[in-house]
């Protein structure tokens, strides 16, 4: 399922996470700042989907399967993570 949003909007979450987290404007961020803001906004995205799947599963008893993953590979998996969005022309 691909999350529908608007360059518009994910500017102003980066811009909201950056002032209330971060401390700053988009103007005066740095690099990193700009960064973690985006990985902020993805994180909030998937977590709103992981109560819509967890709802969905309880709804119709699902299975549950457990996975642990050891990849500590940030960049690419904010990159898997907006192309599985489907966000990546937003950001």
């Amino acid at each position: 399922m691909v999350y529908k949003t608007d360059e518009k909007t994910v500017r102003a979450n980066i811009e909201l996470k950056l002032s209330r987290h971060l401390g700053c404007t988009i103007e005066e961020a740095t690099k990193e700042q700009v960064y973690k803001a985006v990985a902020m906004t993805i994180k909030d995205i998937l977590a709103e989907k992981r109560v819509d799947f967890r709802d969905k599963v309880k709804e119709v008893g699902g299975k549950r399967v457990y996975y642990m993953c050891m990849e500590f590979l940030l960049g690419r998996s904010m990159k898997t993570n907006l192309h599985n969005l489907g966000l990546v022309d937003e950001y």
